[in-house]
């Protein structure tokens, strides 16, 4: 019999590889051998392109293929392969397949647009969405593997493992001085569902009433709170709305809403050109039971969005 030990050592040695590619789910194969018993093991990962990109640092391969997939095969030859860049060549019947033992996080800068027909291939993992570390002013760092990762997160100063701190809006009660009849609920806008649950049509974008008078929308923390950023979350798709969110100021309020009011900041134009994400900063550390958006009445207008999360100072 193996002791959990050994088996936990054999398992470690399955390497899984699944390569979507241009909208196609491929099954590859990588082998490795045992160091127990000498054993063929074999698994399966997944891998993302990323169409006219590539990774600018040297391979530690350089082949030529007739197709994309021979290319992409080519990695499993190779247990240091952890991206692949893909050139098409002129006569677009042969391709230069650069294999690499980094990757685009541990490379940022050298992570560059690229001529048509160039595409960058990388395992698939937590650091390929955005909101593995939301604040912006990180980079996430993979590990591949045990599949964990890692936020380093500059210049603001120190982070829990996401770079923030814990969301102190999270299923808090809201309100808004008025509700569209098609709105979503008010709660939506805490309840941890950020844009993947809110395109251009659904109900669960909150949007308050269109007109010229004045809008808020509040969110009770609960206590007197130290509030620091501010991540705001719009629809998905339909980028010119994202606007609408311009000139707003967010407000940290003290016991009520009329109480000892202080500007956070200011969502600009510049902010919404962004896409459907807002990160403010607040001028400095402030003190309030609550955080209100307040657009103040200034033609017609109106507040929709989809989630806020509400954050602290760092340690």
């Amino acid at each position: 019999m193996i002791d959990c030990g050994v088996m936990n050592n054999i398992l470690a040695l399955y390497f899984f590889i699944n390569v979507i590619q241009y909208g196609e789910t491929q099954i590859l194969r990588r082998v490795d051998v045992s160091t127990v018993n000498n054993k063929v093991e074999y698994g399966y990962v997944k891998m993302v392109s990323h169409d006219n990109h590539i990774l600018n640092v040297t391979a530690i391969n350089i082949s030529y293929h007739k197709t994309s997939q021979e290319c992409i095969r080519a990695c499993l030859n190779f247990t240091d392969c952890w991206s692949i860049n893909l050139k098409e060549q002129p006569n677009n019947e042969i391709y230069e397949c650069h294999i690499l033992d980094t990757d685009r996080f541990r490379n940022a800068s050298n992570f560059v647009s690229s001529s048509t027909g160039n595409s960058h291939f990388s395992l698939d993992h937590d650091c390929e969405w955005e909101e593995t570390c939301i604040n912006p002013n990180k980079k996430c760092i993979p590990n591949y593997s045990d599949g964990s990762y890692e936020c380093v997160c500059e210049p603001i100063g120190k982070y829990d493992i996401h770079c923030t701190n814990r969301n102190i809006a999270f299923q808090r009660p809201v309100s808004l001085s008025s509700l569209k009849s098609d709105s979503g609920k008010p709660a939506f806008v805490t309840d941890g569902y950020k844009g993947e649950m809110c395109d251009n049509f659904s109900t669960n974008l909150v949007h308050s009433k269109m007109g010229h008078m004045e809008m808020w929308l509040r969110i009770d923390l609960g206590g007197m709170k130290q509030i620091k950023f501010i991540d705001i979350f719009d629809r998905t798709i339909g980028a010119p709305y994202h606007q609408r969110l311009a000139s707003t100021d967010i407000i940290v309020y003290g016991q009520n809403p009329m109480d000892n009011r202080q500007l956070c900041s200011t969502i600009t134009l510049q902010d919404t050109a962004n896409g459907d994400k807002v990160f403010k900063v607040c001028n400095k550390v402030l003190t309030g039971s609550g955080v209100e958006l307040y657009k103040a009445p200034n033609g017609w207008q109106m507040i929709h969005l989809c989630e806020i999360a509400v954050y602290g100072p760092t340690k």
